[in-house]
C-alpha cells in the first residue's frame, strides 16, 4: 500500500500514528511520502511504537528536521528498505548516510538533491 502525504501540512502528528496504529494488516504500508509536510513528530512517533519496519520507499523531500537520529532509525526499523529521498536536508551528517548504508542492505537509491549543507564529522 502506498500512502501519499505530500503537501497535506495540516496532517497533525497524532492523526499520522493513529494512521498505523488502526492499520488492521500490520505491515502493509510499503510506501509512504512525507514531503512538504509537518509531521515531524509523527516519525518520532512511528520509532516510539515500533511501526514502519515495512517500509521499501521512505519520500521526505523538504521534510523539516531530518536528523541523524531519525535517519538512525530508519536504518535500525526499516531493513527492506530500498529507496529513499531526503532532498534537501541540511541537519544530517556522513554518520546518518553511514547508518543507512550499513543497515539497509537493500537501498537501491539515496536520493539527496540540494542537501548542500550536508558535513562530514571527520573534518571536525
Amino acid at each position: 500500500m502506498y500512502i501519499d502525504l505530500s503537501g497535506c501540512t495540516g496532517f497533525s502528528n497524532e492523526a499520522f500514528i493513529s494512521l498505523f496504529e488502526s492499520d488492521p494488516s500490520p505491515g502493509v504500508i510499503r510506501n509512504i511520502d512525507l514531503s512538504n509536510t509537518n509531521i515531524e513528530l509523527g516519525m518520532i512517533g512511528l520509532k516510539k511504537h515500533h511501526l514502519g519496519s515495512s517500509f521499501k520507499v521512505i519520500k521526505m523531500r523538504n521534510f523539516p528536521r531530518v536528523l541523524d537520529s531519525m535517519l538512525e532509525w530508519v536504518a535500525i526499523g526499516c531493513h527492506d528498505l530500498q529507496f529513499i529521498d531526503l532532498s534537501g536536508a541540511r541537519d544530517i551528517s556522513d554518520y546518518g548516510v553511514g547508518c543507512l548504508l550499513q543497515s539497509c542492505q537493500r537501498l537501491v537509491l539515496l536520493f539527496m538533491f540540494q542537501s548542500f549543507d550536508w558535513r562530514d564529522l571527520s573534518q571536525s
